[in-house]
């Protein structure tokens, strides 16, 4: 009879705590989450982080560019997209619900630089990523992340990672009642965790595999050599070799992020992604891609032997194509939001226009394209960083009220010019360490800044009837259609025979003929402004293949 009643007592007792841990769990995930709170929580739970491992090393060797090193690197943003989308996969729970869930566990992040001072004290420690062979790599990965070493994967970070297993073995029995689950839950969960501290010795391993090499062969040496020593890129990235690890691994870490970000888009709200996908405007990308390939080839023009191939000197171009194009997104997202009227007349399509989300949940996006083009940008290089803040910067005072310089005629042209000279800059500045060299090409960029400034405001032939209405004063809707289509295509004729001044006399003939294709191009009225824009863009492109061949 004692062990009935205390049998009963007990699976009371365990019903109980199932009830409070569902009542906790349904607190928190119902707790207001805005994106600004989000951004704030996060910030201020890795601010934590920092500001903990550095009182650990009580402050020694933390240069600035240490310091900044250490801050670029989204690892955990990383973490926390995946192990959002691994619960989403696995419970069907609501995005949200799971965020807000993911994002109070992440207070387990400022406690394993604590655990560590605590237990190790005044030992020589380093809480490091995993650096081993694939042997290795597996043996730890079986063994709880292997033996402890004074640098790699100490007390805190496998106290850390037991705990989140724990919560997310809670979470996934709350929302399932599935044992089988459960166990998945905290097995995948642990994958994650291992996997993001063993990527290092991953992607040496993938590299080596896509090369053809072995790897069994791989020693955690190798690693160290990959992402430890200091590198050199294009005459201008010079790493030392206290920070080189944090930069060659957020090239990476970048790519990661931002597919990350792509699949929680797709599985929280599909049709979102498809518009802001849609709204990409390719002609301008091609554009910006095109000015910042111009400018990379300038650059080797003038310093060829600056011309480094290696694997991270890819990665550096991957990276700052990819800055460029969220620069350009984040000024998508802020003219759409100002000419929301004018859209609604010209420009039914935009996300904005059509309701696929509200304009308080559009700037968001506007937010994200503006981080990533920041974080793209600083792993390449300091002064490309100051340039694409410029060019934000630029970007919003174009825009945005009460400057809104895109209303003025001649002014916008201008301002456009700017921008698109600054991402002809960087490629050049990519090549070149300075401007100030013999032969610097003042003529040609005199030539690109006049060209773009009257050309660029082609662009607003679509809106002609929106900015009308909207009282907003353009080349285009100054002229009308007609005159308009007349002016733009005289200007792109005498830009073309210009150039033939400017590179050389020979091309004179070349640049009729491309001048006179790109006036019927524009003054062909079937030509809608997309249409318009490509034919133009390949006229330019074929123009500089024949005139790089001749």
């Amino acid at each position: 009879m004692a062990n009935l009643t205390e049998s009963l007592l007990r699976d009371e007792f365990i019903e109980l705590m199932y009830k409070l841990i569902q009542k906790i769990i349904k607190f928190i995930e119902n707790q207001p989450l805005t994106f600004s709170g989000w951004v704030i929580s996060f910030f201020a739970l890795l601010s934590l982080n920092l500001f903990f491992q550095f009182i650990t090393y009580d402050f020694k060797n933390v240069s600035f560019e240490y310091f900044v090193g250490e801050i670029i690197q989204p690892y955990y943003f990383i973490l926390y997209l995946a192990v959002v989308i691994f619960l989403y996969l696995l419970t069907k729970e609501n995005v949200k619900k799971i965020s807000n869930f993911v994002l109070w566990g992440f207070w387990s992040i400022i406690f394993w630089p604590i655990i560590d001072k605590i237990i190790l004290k005044d030992n020589f420690y380093l809480s490091f990523y995993i650096f081993d062979g694939a042997v290795g790599v597996f043996q730890k990965m079986i063994t709880f992340f292997g033996p402890i070493t004074p640098v790699g994967i100490l007390y805190g970070t496998r106290i850390e990672t037991i705990f989140i297993i724990l919560l997310v073995g809670f979470y996934v029995y709350a929302k399932t009642e599935n044992i089988l689950k459960t166990v998945f839950g905290g097995l995948g969960v642990y994958i994650i965790f291992y996997a993001s501290v063993a990527l290092p010795s991953v992607l040496v391993f993938a590299g080596t595999v896509f090369s053809g090499g072995s790897v069994m062969e791989i020693t955690n040496l190798d690693i160290v050599k990959f992402f430890n020593t200091p590198f050199n890129y294009f005459g201008v990235g010079n790493r030392g070799f206290d920070v080189t690890f944090f930069y060659k691994i957020s090239l990476f870490y970048n790519l990661i992020f931002v597919a990350l970000l792509i699949w929680l888009q797709y599985l929280w709200n599909n049709k979102i992604l498809k518009a802001l996908i849609k709204n990409i405007r390719l002609p301008q990308v091609i554009f910006n891609w095109g000015l910042l390939t111009g400018g990379l080839l300038v650059g080797l023009y003038y310093v060829p032997n600056n011309l480094t191939t290696d694997f991270f000197s890819i990665m550096i171009l991957i990276n700052l194509f990819l800055s460029v194009l969220f620069s350009w997104l984040f000024s998508v997202v802020i003219n759409d939001i100002e000419d929301f009227e004018v859209d609604k007349i010209s420009n039914k399509d935009r996300p904005l226009s059509v309701n696929i989300l509200p304009r308080n949940i559009y700037i968001n996006y506007g937010y994200v394209f503006l981080f990533l083009s920041l974080l793209f940008s600083v792993v390449v290089n300091n002064r490309i960083f100051l340039i694409i803040c410029l060019y934000n910067l630029i970007t919003v005072i174009y825009s945005k009220y009460p400057f809104k310089l895109k209303r003025i005629p001649w002014v916008a042209g201008i301002i456009s010019a700017l921008t698109s000279l600054l991402i002809f800059l960087i490629g050049y500045l990519l090549i070149v360490d300075t401007y100030l060299v013999e032969g610097f090409p003042w003529k040609i960029i005199l030539f690109l800044f006049v060209s773009y400034a009257l050309i660029l405001p082609i662009k607003d032939l679509k809106d002609i009837e929106g900015d009308k209405k909207n009282n907003i004063i353009t080349i285009a809707n100054l002229f009308g259609n007609g005159m308009a289509r007349l002016y733009f295509g005289v200007v792109a004729f005498l830009i073309y025979i210009s150039s033939a001044f400017i590179f050389d006399d020979n091309l004179f003939l070349l640049a009729i003929f491309f001048g006179g294709a790109s006036y019927w191009i524009i003054n062909n009225k079937k030509n809608e402004r997309n249409k318009l824009l490509y034919k133009l863009l390949l006229t330019v492109a074929l123009y500089l293949m024949v005139v790089i061949l001749i």
